[in-house]
């Protein structure tokens, strides 16, 4: 690291909870450093933030997204830590972390914690499994399944995909 700059931290998913860390990171002395893609982009006007990276989407092409990081990160001297913040980003370094040998240091939970805390069935079962209280709840594939999972369940109802980086309707 060059002693005449201060340690950098490049946070992935430009998201409104990104915005608070990149705050704190800053006061504590670092460097922010953002990547450009998420939804809320609010990073961009923030004096917190040093840097926006521009980056592939990870949906597009995830290898070139992979070789993207590693470039950057061989520009980046004083690059200290990688920390994913969106969910999009914890999946990746969690299901391909072949693709990220060699990088600085990725601030997450280890890849069987996330695949883990990400299934929802299989957390679903694990807590009915460890007697903690659950709300009623089924996971549907089809009209006809969901119709009997509300009729089963009943109302108030929250609906969510499976896979929480999808979108229904393009809402959360």
């Amino acid at each position: 690291m060059r002693k005449d700059s201060p340690p950098v931290i490049l946070l992935l998913g430009n998201y409104r909870p990104t915005l608070t860390l990149a705050r704190d990171l800053k006061q504590r002395g670092y460097r922010v450093i953002v990547s450009s893609l998420g939804c809320d982009r609010s990073c961009r006007h923030s004096n917190a933030v040093s840097q926006i990276w521009d980056h592939s989407s990870l949906k597009t092409d995830l290898n070139l997204f992979a070789q993207e990081l590693r470039e950057f990160a061989a520009k980046s001297p004083n690059l200290e830590a990688i920390f994913p913040v969106s969910e999009e980003y914890v999946r990746v370094f969690a299901e391909r972390a072949e693709l990220f040998v060699g990088l600085p240091p990725i601030v997450t939970m280890a890849s069987q914690l996330v695949k883990t805390c990400l299934d929802k069935s299989a957390l679903m079962q694990l807590a009915i499994a460890n007697d903690i209280t659950t709300a009623p709840f089924a996971i549907s594939r089809g009209r006809r399944e969901f119709a009997k999972a509300v009729e089963r369940i009943g109302f108030p109802l929250i609906i969510r995909p499976e896979d929480s980086t999808k979108r229904l309707g393009g809402q959360k």
